[in-house]
């Protein structure tokens, strides 16, 4: 009898097995399978392309970190862009790998590109570098265009990300991404009109998509044209019932023209349809805060940080924090805003965590609007008394005047504006090149904001200097003379808005043209504090009052802070909302009076109590109309306690 023996199975070779585990949607053993097969003197890209894909779907961020690891030198062709966003989201241990192969065109477009988002929060100069020079492979890439443009645009070179934006529309004139990045740019520069068209040829060519219905929306709302932006968002809605941005959007239009109750209905709608949805989150918070509803707020914003991660939109979740009455918890999360992240991994700099100061140095990175700045100072006192040397940056306006009222410490001008830097973009718009030196040579550096956590984190800490800005005494004389030659009466000087007119913002301020029962009352002086161009409000004001506001051709309201404390210095009262000009009054200890049109959480915070007086500053009063959005209330009320200071006055 003849029989043919079994010969065995040949085992399976590892191509084999790793086609088996793929197969088998298996992640465990992948990467060591991977990486036996990468040893092989030969194996099969696209296979091994395919496992790395796997793992960075499916994997830990660690675990494409390895992968990655493994592949960029023995095979950097089987490099997706996902495989690069997910390992880098672990760290930058391949950050110099990826760009040198990168640069070495070793990678494909899909994987460079993956690099960008990375370097763009890090180091901008080597995103710009490595954007151009992917144009070069690929110059018709419709989408690199876009990205060098944005990241131009984010260093402020409008020409620059205009040709990059221009030249991506030749190859694809009614491409909704590239015309929608057009009318960005113009609303970024000031130009709504155009921005507008931009987005209606958007529309024209593609009415079924809801993005462009929303753009064109927000373009609108960005005009102040919220009746307009709501009845085109009311279309969006019955045009796509299922699409939560179309109703959060709407509600964000309504419940900044103060139609509160239908901006509700639509961003709960909204969150229904969407439940992660962060910006209608944060637009309930907000709501809730007007509606004097805080602990609500706190949890919307609670929600939107947990989506979002601990840095989003830390400043509103404090001030949220802060009208619910948990302030050492609000100060705290405020700390987790993006440039205070950005500090603590400043190579060579050494972030102050509230360790004893004494003998040592420190550097406070000013923070903030010229208000804001304002406001930290008066921390400093404190700052100077615990450390031996104090280095304090500061907007080159306030220089002359922070020296002049803080002599323990040294005042170093920096401009904020956008810089070009190895580090976090938004750190870099508040240091340049000579203070990260000076960072380096102190001890300590520390962000403005931040010192409010060890100094002020309890709310019985503030409000206890009746001032502490000093204007120069020659300064005080020449104020006290002119002032004094527009005759006799109560002196008030005005504000009614803040110089950035956005159309968030308005809505917290009054028209000069509506304090007509203000400023005709007998007996006052009214002196011009508007800090912007506002001639013609005045002129117009004048007129229609016949009165006169008193203002000087040689006083440069917005820069010259030194002359502008003085004449402060020399009135009997400052009536401003709450902008520089209210901060400046009460650092000064000059009386003034909020006028508040529509208290958001942090001026529920800062009414101390039902007198209206204010948290930060002894001087200053909060006043209210009878309802929020009530502006002839608002007039009212302090027309009725300016004509009762007059007659307490004699």
């Amino acid at each position: 009898m003849w029989w043919k023996a079994k010969r065995p199975k040949p085992a399976p070779s590892l191509e084999q097995q790793l086609r088996s585990l793929l197969g088998e949607g298996e992640v465990s053993g992948l990467l060591s399978l991977t990486c036996a097969v990468l040893r092989q003197p030969s194996f099969e890209a696209a296979l091994v392309g395919k496992a790395a894909d796997r793992m960075a779907r499916n994997g830990s961020p660690q675990e494409a970190e390895q992968m990655l690891a493994a592949l960029i030198d023995v095979a950097p062709g089987a490099v997706s862009g996902r495989l690069v966003a997910a390992a880098l989201a672990a760290g930058p241990s391949t950050l110099p790998r990826l760009i040198a192969q990168a640069m070495a065109g070793a990678l494909s477009i899909d994987a460079s590109k993956a690099i960008i988002p990375y370097l763009r929060g890090t180091e901008m100069a080597k995103a710009l570098d490595l954007a151009r020079h992917l144009l070069e492979r690929e110059p018709e890439n419709i989408e690199l265009h876009l990205t060098l443009g944005e990241l131009l645009q984010a260093m402020n070179d409008r020409d620059g990300a205009r040709r990059q934006y221009e030249s991506a529309r030749q190859l694809a004139p009614l491409d909704f991404r590239v015309l929608r990045k057009l009318s960005r740019l113009e609303t970024v520069a000031g130009n709504d009109a155009a921005a507008e068209i931009h987005l209606r040829t958007a529309m024209e060519a593609d009415a079924d998509n809801a993005r462009c219905w929303v753009e064109l929306g927000q373009c609108l709302l960005q005009q102040n044209r919220f009746d307009e932006a709501a009845d085109l968002l009311r279309d969006a809605r019955r045009k796509f019932p299922e699409r939560g941005e179309v109703h959060a959007l709407l509600g964000y239009i309504l419940r900044w023209a103060g139609h509160h109750a239908e901006a509700e209905t639509n961003l709960l709608h909204a969150l229904d349809l969407a439940p992660d949805n962060t910006m209608a989150m944060l637009e309930m918070a907000m709501l809730r805060e007007e509606l004097g509803q805080f602990e609500s707020a706190v949890e919307f914003q609670q929600r939107a940080a947990a989506i979002r991660g601990e840095s989003y939109n830390a400043t509103m979740f404090c001030h949220s924090l802060l009208a619910a009455g948990r302030s050492r918890e609000a100060w705290a999360v405020n700390m987790n805003r993006v440039e205070h992240k950005a500090l603590q991994s400043l190579p060579g700099v050494r972030s102050w965590g509230g360790e004893s100061l004494a003998g040592k140095s420190i550097i406070v990175i000013v923070e903030g609007g010229p208000g804001d700045e304002i406001r930290d100072a008066c921390v400093y006192p404190e700052v100077v008394a615990a450390a031996e040397r104090v280095t304090i940056t500061c907007d080159p306006r306030f220089q002359t005047l922070f020296s002049r009222s803080f002599p323990g410490a040294r005042f170093m001008p920096v401009k904020r504006e956008q810089r070009i830097a190895e580090y976090e973009r938004m750190l870099s718009k508040l240091i340049d090149a000579d203070t990260l030196t000076e960072m380096r040579r102190h001890d300590y550096s520390v962000l403005s904001p931040d010192l409010l956590y060890f100094f002020r984190r309890d709310d019985h800490l503030w409000g206890r200097l009746e001032s502490y800005l000093v204007p120069a005494p020659e300064l005080l004389e020449r104020w006290r003379a002119r002032v004094d030659a527009v005759g006799p009466g109560l002196k008030i000087g005005i504000s009614w808005r803040s110089g950035a007119l956005y159309f968030n913002r308005i809505a917290y301020y009054t028209k000069l043209l509506d304090w007509r029962p203000i400023l005709t009352i007998p007996g006052v002086q009214f002196f011009n504090l508007q800090y912007d161009e506002s001639e013609q409000e005045v002129q117009a004001a004048e007129a229609a009052f016949g009165i006169r506001i008193h203002r000087w051709d040689d006083l440069n309201l917005k820069d010259d802070f030194d002359d502008i404390s003085a004449l402060v210095r020399q009135l009997d009262l400052v009536l401003a909302p709450n902008t520089t000009v209210l901060e400046l009054a009460g650092a000064l200890g000059v009386p003034g009076w909020y006028l508040n049109r529509v208290p958001i959480a942090y001026d529920h915070w800062r009414r101390k109590d039902d007198t209206g007086q204010d948290r930060l500053y002894p001087s200053v009063r909060q006043l209210r109309g009878h309802r929020p959005w009530d502006t002839p209330s608002l007039i009212a009320t302090v027309a009725s306690e300016i004509e009762g200071l007059l007659k307490r006055s004699g």
